[in-house]
């Protein structure tokens, strides 16, 4: 039973690793203080030019108090929101997207046709071997 206890730490070896994790604590924080402050900046700057915030790693949109809200989850660094996050005007990416849906259904549409085109000529040849 006093085996247990001799292996117990001392005060001073508690203390020192309270110490420690107070330390990485406080500059976690910081950290995410230094980042909040870059976040609120981009947003600030994108209601200034009524603007958007795209992220094309998850195809996602942010208007800027979502941005504020959310987007702290995603990135740890300031340095990664700059390369990460585009400015876009929501309307400017509403007709790219119109543009670029429209050629799909085009690109569909003929798809269609071609694939139609050859069964029938597939079946013309079926009934010809079978006559």
């Amino acid at each position: 039973m006093a085996g247990r206890y001799r292996n117990a730490r001392s005060g001073d070896e508690i203390e020192r690793d309270w110490k420690e994790q107070d330390l990485v604590i406080k500059a976690r924080e910081q950290q995410d203080k230094y980042v909040r402050e870059h976040y609120l900046r981009i947003a600030a700057k994108a209601r200034e030019e009524r603007v958007w915030l795209f992220d094309p790693v998850v195809r996602a949109w942010y208007n800027p108090d979502e941005f504020e809200a959310t987007f702290k989850m995603y990135i740890r660094s300031p340095e990664e929101v700059y390369a990460r996050v585009k400015f876009k005007d929501p309307f400017e990416a509403i007709e790219e997207a119109q543009t670029k849906t429209s050629e799909f259904i085009k690109r569909v549409l003929d798809y269609a046709k071609k694939i139609s085109s050859e069964n029938e000529a597939n079946k013309d040849k079926e009934l010809k071997q079978k006559k």
